[in-house]
């Protein structure tokens, strides 16, 4: 018999999405540097595990790609909004 692997699911990448989409309403709603640390905090969970996701959907399939582009996106732009 052979094993089939299921790919990953949408709720994985919902998941990672949802710390990426926090990070960017905490800059916006808070002031100062708990704005700052809190958003930071949130992207130091949502960027890793966006990667992770990446890898095992580029190996193991992905039922839909959307939910894929954009979490990568709202990471990618967290972080670009981080880093200035």
């Amino acid at each position: 018999m052979t094993r089939t692997r299921e790919p990953v699911p949408e709720a994985a990448w919902v998941l990672t999405f949802i710390p990426a989409a926090a990070s960017s309403l905490t800059r916006t709603l808070l002031d100062g540097d708990l704005a700052s640390y809190t958003s930071v905090a949130l992207l130091c969970v949502a960027a890793p595990a966006a990667l992770v996701l990446l890898a095992c959907s580029v190996r193991f399939g992905v039922r839909s790609w959307s939910w894929v582009v954009i979490t990568l996106v709202s990471v990618a732009l967290g972080l670009a909004t981080a880093l200035t």
